[in-house]
């Protein structure tokens, strides 16, 4: 499995990107020097269906902190996301990426 990021940019309601300047940053632009660490790959379930996940992490800019779960699907079936369910086949991959401690552009 191949992943590529290419940058990570927090934008207003008009597509704009928010804090690319200053002191304080709120976008990450390149991810090609950043250094990521990785899980030995963990079976497990996700709704019922047989699957691996493989997590990686790293900090990016101060304190902030990205986490992806790389979940690979071992067999086929249904998956439930909201009011959809969605045909999966063995092989299928699902992402989870999690923001941690983002210094969010705005007041609130």
């Amino acid at each position: 499995v191949e992943c590529q990021m290419m940058a990570l940019r927090q934008l207003d309601a008009a597509g704009n990107t928010l804090g690319g300047g200053g002191s304080e940053k709120h976008s990450f632009n390149s991810f090609a020097t950043q250094s990521f660490t990785f899980s030995e790959p963990k079976e497990g379930t996700y709704q019922g269906l047989q699957m691996v996940t493989i997590t990686y992490e790293s900090v990016l800019v101060g304190s902030s902190r990205v986490k992806i779960d790389t979940m690979i699907f071992k067999e086929s079936g249904s998956l439930n996301v909201g009011h959809y369910t969605l045909k999966v086949s063995a092989g299928a991959v699902k992402f989870n990426i999690e923001l941690g401690t983002w210094s969010w552009c705005g007041e609130h």
